[in-house]
């Protein structure tokens, strides 16, 4: 088999790492690598490994498995021991023998996870991991670094035996540990790679080619068993900010939503005080328009209060001569009465006609319930008086001397009516529900942009947090990715199956808080279905892309950066 590197020129900026660097290692047998610190150990393995790209130059690689032994370990933190030992092996679909593991000291170490581990069983479980593939080329970076005397000198025995048939090649800086095992002893001199002591050459083995296997249902389990955990974590977390974010939009709805209901009983009728103007600029199609007496402020438990005395324009109820209706509002006023009590109860009213004080004694009928009305209410029967001021000739003069008129439409209209006399600056327009209800909105509008601005910034943040999270998350599991794509798996199976599962999670919460959003619509009639799932929808899409984009983005030539981490 030919293994050959051939005027390779490599730089890293203005930095030249190698110059027209050539390396033959087609014989079976132990090379080894040394060099100053820096002067590229690390760089040369990735390129032989085939993780890292050159400027220039010949990489003849012909149909061979490669395994890697790290100086950094590079196991995966979520996978036991034994998961990490022999993922490799299941991922071809081959039988796993323990012997090699019990040989290496690791059996009662099985079942431990990677940070229980001191620096030297890590070495001896990436070492495991490497010979357990049984591959044609061993890469080594400094193997003993963290191993004690008795564990380098069975590993480099390991090594050796290897060797007799296979290609190791082994970056080390410990030589004396390391002169007695070694076949070919290359040294980086002036970017270049010279052989400084040949103790044994064997002829090149014929290699037949064979076809790469992988089982999909252990690459399946390992990614699964790679990202369970943190993807759900991530996934609840998202799920917690979009469901923040809903509630948000649903004190949105709740809070400034105007109201629409016009629970008062003259709720049709405009109230208006012309002073000087015209009454003619009342008139119009399908309106009623009546003048309507000014009463004074009431006198209730030694205090007097303005409140809206009006003729009753509601057929729903019957008065009779004296008989008035108020509201719980105007029954607030009455410190010491309650519904039943200020039943019957007379009323003293009062007016001005011909610059003379009229009083008029009413009795209380009945009390109701204006929920959309803010102010204190009375109603009156205004056939009533307008019948008493005819009897005492009065009428004529509270006539021609009105200032206070009614303008009756119906419910469908009123708003607009109220809306188009409040434009005359001349004159004073009110309404029982309309003028709180307006001044209220007004105030409400500063809090209502304050609140979307919230509700934009919520919005802002889960998306960030989305695009911040997926990339750590991704960034995090590329490191195992690559060790998966080490063990020759085609880098687009590895990508597409993380892409599926990871979305999965996702789609599978999304669902789920689809159900759980269209039960609270249910239930809280704010809450717009429609709109919950435009929110779950931008999620879906920003999480989807983002992890989409983080997959495209991640390619053969970045495992290099990944599992090198600058440690020439």
């Amino acid at each position: 088999m030919r293994l050959e590197l051939k005027n390779i020129n490599k730089t890293y900026g203005q930095r030249v790492i190698f110059n027209n660097m050539n390396f033959n290692f087609s014989r079976p047998g132990f090379y080894l690598l040394s060099g100053e610190s820096g002067s590229g150990k690390t760089t040369l393995l990735n390129i032989i490994a085939g993780y890292e790209a050159f400027d220039s130059g010949e990489r003849h690689m012909e149909d061979i498995s490669m395994a890697c032994i790290f100086q950094s370990y590079e196991l995966i933190p979520e996978l036991t021991v034994l998961e990490n030992i022999r993922m490799g092996v299941d991922l071809h679909g081959e039988l796993f023998d323990e012997s090699l593991m019990i040989k290496l000291g690791l059996k009662e170490l099985e079942n431990h996870y990677p940070n229980e581990l001191s620096g030297g069983q890590k070495q001896r479980v990436g070492i495991a991991r490497a010979l357990y593939q049984n591959p044609d080329v061993v890469i080594c970076d400094e193997p003993t670094e963290s191993l004690d005397i008795d564990n380098k000198e069975l590993i480099l025995r390991l090594l050796k035996a290897l060797s007799k048939d296979k290609v190791v090649i082994v970056a080390c800086h410990e030589l004396s540990y390391i002169d007695a095992y070694y076949d070919y002893h290359y040294e980086i001199q002036e970017r270049k790679l010279i052989c400084i002591n040949q103790k044994n050459k064997k002829e090149p083995q014929k290699k037949e080619k064979t076809e790469v296997h992988y089982e999909h249902s252990s690459l399946k389990y390992y990614i699964h068993r790679i990202i369970h955990r943190r993807t759900w974590m991530t996934v609840t977390s998202f799920c917690l900010l979009l469901f923040f974010q809903i509630l948000l939009y649903t004190l949105d709805i709740h809070l400034f939503t105007p109201k629409i209901t016009l629970d008062a009983l003259n709720s049709h009728v405009v109230y208006v005080n012309l002073y000087n103007e015209n009454p003619n600029i009342l008139k119009g199609i399908n309106i009623e328009v009546k003048p309507i007496i000014s009463f004074k402020p009431m006198e209730i438990n030694s205090k007097r209060y303005k409140i809206n005395v009006y003729p009753l324009e509601n057929s729903s109820y019957v008065l009779n001569d004296n008989e008035v209706i108020i509201n719980q509002q105007l029954l607030r006023l009455f410190e010491d009465e309650n519904e039943q009590s200020i039943i019957g109860k007379e009323l003293d009213l009062s007016y001005e006609m011909r610059n003379e004080k009229i009083e008029v004694s009413m009795i209380v009928k009945e009390v109701v319930d204006e929920s959309d009305a803010y102010y204190a209410q009375l109603y009156y029967n205004g056939e009533f008086l307008i019948n008493k001021l005819k009897s005492e000739g009065m009428y004529e003069d509270f006539f021609e001397s009105a200032k206070y008129y009614e303008v009756i439409t119906d419910n469908d209209n009123v708003e607009r009516l109220y809306k188009s006399l409040s434009y005359n600056t001349k004159i004073c327009v009110s309404h029982s529900i309309f003028d709180m209800r307006n001044q209220n909105e007004n105030k409400m509008s500063l809090y209502h942009i304050l609140f979307i601005t919230i509700e934009v910034i919520a919005m802002i943040t889960n998306i960030i947090s989305i695009i911040y999270f997926n990339k750590k998350d991704s960034d995090r599991n590329k490191t195992a990715l690559s060790l998966i794509y080490s063990l020759r798996v085609p880098m687009k199976v590895i990508k597409w199956e993380y892409f599926k599962q990871k979305a999965c999670y996702m789609l599978l919460s999304g669902l789920g808080m689809s159900i759980l959003l269209f039960g609270l619509s249910i239930i809280i009639s704010e809450l717009s279905f429609n709109i919950t799932m435009l929110y779950v929808g931008i999620v879906l899409t920003v999480y989807l892309l983002t992890l989409g984009y983080q997959m495209l983005r991640f390619r053969n030539r970045d495992i290099s950066m990944i599992l090198k981490e600058n440690k020439d």
